[in-house]
């Protein structure tokens, strides 16, 4: 198990063939991420000391970004105790992804190339969400990820643009 220590003082332990993006979550640390794939660079870090290896081939990192310490923390497994330099996102609490069915409530048009679509959740769904957190919509094959424009709310469901 692999000690990972960050700028800001905080630490957690990691177990093995876990990468510090997970472990940090499984800590209840939260950490800057995006699509947790290792293709968009959203939680890119620079090691300070230790070693990782990565789970994916990733096709972000540049050869120089690599032998610079930079690393992708949804990819790295530690294999020796790190330390990193990024500091966590304070009380951000991250929620675990779910599916959930959706009928579209209404479409209006904004402009001649926007609309807004706003979707009515199940009375079940308890969907909760950070400010800012994207979603991805899917019909059938097609599959699109769309930022949430309005506030948590049961009663109004969830609206696109």
């Amino acid at each position: 198990m692999a000690k990972v220590s960050l700028s800001n003082g905080k630490s957690f332990l990691c177990e093995e063939n876990k990468t510090i993006f997970e472990a940090a979550k499984s800590n209840h640390i939260a950490l800057e991420h995006s699509c947790l794939i290792a293709r968009c660079r959203s939680c890119i870090v620079k090691l300070g000391s230790g070693d990782t290896k990565d789970r994916l081939d990733d096709l972000v990192l540049t050869e120089a970004e690599r032998r610079d310490g930079f690393r992708l923390a949804c990819n790295a497994i530690p294999i020796s105790d790190v330390s990193i330099d990024v500091e966590d996102l304070g009380d951000v609490v991250l929620y675990e992804k779910k599916i959930v069915p959706a009928k579209i409530r209404m479409i209006t048009r904004i402009t001649e190339d926007a609309i807004r679509v706003d979707l009515r959740l199940p009375p079940n769904a308890a969907l909760r969400y950070n400010p800012g957190q994207y979603v991805n919509l899917s019909k059938g094959e097609l599959k699109r990820s769309y930022s949430i424009a309005n506030a948590v709310s049961d009663e109004e469901g969830l609206t696109f643009l």
